[in-house]
Protein backbone atom coordinates (compact mmCIF):
# COMPACT_ATOMS: atom_id res chain seq x y z
CA UNK A 1 0.00 0.00 0.00
CA UNK A 2 1.46 2.87 -0.83
CA UNK A 3 1.93 6.23 1.33
CA UNK A 4 -0.76 5.66 3.45
CA UNK A 5 -0.09 8.64 5.78
CA UNK A 6 -0.22 10.86 2.82
CA UNK A 7 -3.16 9.58 1.24
CA UNK A 8 -5.36 8.80 4.89
CA UNK A 9 -5.78 5.34 3.52
CA UNK A 10 -5.11 2.73 7.01
CA UNK A 11 -9.27 2.79 7.07
CA UNK A 12 -8.65 -0.03 4.08
CA UNK A 13 -5.89 -1.78 5.80
CA UNK A 14 -8.46 -5.06 6.81
CA UNK A 15 -9.92 -4.84 3.37
CA UNK A 16 -6.71 -4.82 1.11
CA UNK A 17 -5.20 -7.36 3.61
CA UNK A 18 -7.71 -10.07 3.11
CA UNK A 19 -7.68 -9.12 -0.53
CA UNK A 20 -3.91 -10.13 -0.69
CA UNK A 21 -1.94 -7.00 0.83
CA UNK A 22 1.56 -8.20 1.48
CA UNK A 23 3.43 -4.89 2.30
CA UNK A 24 2.85 -0.93 3.18
CA UNK A 25 4.72 1.55 2.51
CA UNK A 26 6.83 3.14 5.69
CA UNK A 27 9.46 5.68 3.95
CA UNK A 28 8.02 8.25 2.48
CA UNK A 29 8.83 12.02 2.40
CA UNK A 30 5.56 12.99 3.17
CA UNK A 31 5.08 10.51 6.31
CA UNK A 32 5.45 12.01 9.91
CA UNK A 33 6.37 10.26 13.20
CA UNK A 34 3.08 9.32 13.90
CA UNK A 35 2.22 7.41 10.88
CA UNK A 36 5.26 5.78 11.03
CA UNK A 37 4.20 4.52 14.44
CA UNK A 38 1.10 3.58 13.12
CA UNK A 39 2.26 1.31 9.92
CA UNK A 40 5.12 -0.15 12.11
CA UNK A 41 2.54 -1.54 14.20
CA UNK A 42 0.04 -2.36 11.58
CA UNK A 43 2.66 -3.77 9.82
CA UNK A 44 3.53 -6.20 13.33
CA UNK A 45 -0.50 -6.57 13.62
CA UNK A 46 -0.76 -7.74 9.57
CA UNK A 47 2.17 -9.39 8.83
CA UNK A 48 3.07 -6.99 6.49
CA UNK A 49 5.97 -6.24 4.21
CA UNK A 50 7.87 -2.36 5.44
CA UNK A 51 8.29 -0.64 2.39
CA UNK A 52 9.56 2.40 1.20
CA UNK A 53 10.87 4.85 -1.71
CA UNK A 54 11.77 8.07 -3.61
CA UNK A 55 8.00 8.22 -5.10
CA UNK A 56 9.80 9.07 -8.30
CA UNK A 57 6.66 10.02 -10.46
CA UNK A 58 8.54 11.80 -12.99
CA UNK A 59 9.13 15.90 -13.58
CA UNK A 60 6.55 17.27 -11.68
CA UNK A 61 6.16 17.38 -7.79
CA UNK A 62 9.09 17.10 -5.32
CA UNK A 63 11.98 15.81 -7.26
CA UNK A 64 13.45 13.36 -4.97
CA UNK A 65 17.36 11.72 -5.65
CA UNK A 66 17.92 8.13 -6.33
CA UNK A 67 19.33 6.88 -2.74
CA UNK A 68 18.05 9.82 -0.65
CA UNK A 69 15.00 7.80 0.88
CA UNK A 70 16.28 4.25 2.42
CA UNK A 71 14.76 1.42 3.62
CA UNK A 72 16.35 -0.12 6.59
CA UNK A 73 18.99 -3.50 5.93
CA UNK A 74 16.37 -5.92 8.70
CA UNK A 75 13.51 -4.51 5.64
CA UNK A 76 15.73 -5.93 3.30
CA UNK A 77 16.31 -9.09 4.83
CA UNK A 78 13.21 -10.23 5.31
CA UNK A 79 11.80 -9.07 1.48
CA UNK A 80 14.73 -11.26 0.63
CA UNK A 81 14.64 -14.40 3.05
CA UNK A 82 10.82 -14.23 1.97
CA UNK A 83 11.83 -14.80 -1.75
CA UNK A 84 14.73 -17.14 -0.98
CA UNK A 85 12.99 -19.95 -2.73
CA UNK A 86 12.66 -18.43 -5.86
CA UNK A 87 16.40 -17.97 -6.66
Amino acid sequence: LAHPGQQNTYYLIDQLVDAGLDGIELYHEMHIKKDHEKIKQLAYEKNLIITGGSDFHGDYGTMIELGQVLCPSETLNYFTSKTDHLL
